[in-house]
Order: structure tokens, then sequence, then C-alpha cells
């Protein structure tokens, strides 16, 4: 993947997340498989994400420099559809503990499809955002017009 940088390191396994080994699961056994993106503070880096009824898997193309993980979905609170280098092409997934997963896909139509199986794959209703954020699921543009902090912006 291009846009991966080849020095990015993951060694953070807190909360949700367990790292995992390749033979992990068969191919056969996921619900979807996507190629994605998984970004973080630290970089980026190219793999593919795969689902099953209880966990979402993220198992890096380059298995010798990054481990793979795993996300449990009882714990995902909520997701958001986020831009990624000015495409509409990313999802945010946010989890109970407050952790946050930011993976952008190849397409805006495979971003919809991956959003639609999530919703469907949920178990906790994605009603709310982690403890201490909002409680909405608006759209962001109207929870911003809403919050008035534009228009403070304006007048100061």
């Amino acid at each position: 993947c291009s846009e991966c940088s080849s020095d990015s390191d993951h060694s953070e396994n807190e909360g949700p997340v367990e790292p995992v080994s390749r033979g992990w699961l068969l191919p056969s056994t996921y619900f979807a498989r996507y190629n994605v993106i998984l970004v973080q503070a630290s970089g980026t880096i190219c793999g593919e994400l795969g689902l099953t009824t209880r966990y979402m898997y993220f198992v890096p193309s380059n298995m010798i420099k990054h481990t793979s993980l795993r996300w449990n979905l009882a714990a995902l609170t909520s997701l958001r559809g986020r831009r990624y280098l000015l495409k509409r092409t990313a999802l945010e997934f946010f989890f109970v503990n407050r952790r946050e997963i930011f993976v952008n896909f190849e397409s805006i139509d495979l971003r919809r499809e991956a959003w639609r199986r999530m919703k469907k794959l949920a178990i906790m209703p994605l009603v709310a955002h982690p403890p201490g954020g909002t409680k909405s699921l608006s759209d962001p543009k109207i929870e911003l017009k809403a919050s008035g902090v534009v228009e403070r912006w304006k007048q100061r």
C-alpha cells in the first residue's frame, strides 16, 4: 500500500484490543473482509479488516513488523463516517473504554457496506458516544450548529 509509512509501529494493546496471529481465523470464518488502512498518530498500517459475529480483526500486510489486532464488538458504542485525505472513505469506531479506531477503506461504497454490516453486528445499540461525550448520534454538522460554537467564534 503506497499510502502507508514503512516505519510506523503499533505497540498499544489496551482495552478491548487483543493481539492475534495470522492463523487466528480461517478466511472462511469471516462475515466480511476489507482491504483497509489503519490510521494512528504514529503512522498508517495497511492490512485487512475482518468481521465476525463477535469480533473485528485487523491483520496487517507486513506481519514481520506489526501484530494483528482484535476488538470485541460487544464494547462498540458508536460508529461514525469520517474523511481521510479529503475523501469520505473512513470510519471511526468508538468503544466503551474511550478507545477509538480510525480505519480508511478503498472506496465510499466499501465504507457504506462496512457501515451497514457493523450496525447489524453490534451487540450494544449504537446510541451513545464514549463516556464524557455527546449522547446524540445525529450528523456532526447538526451537532456543531446546535452547540453555537461557530456563532460565538464569529462574535468574539
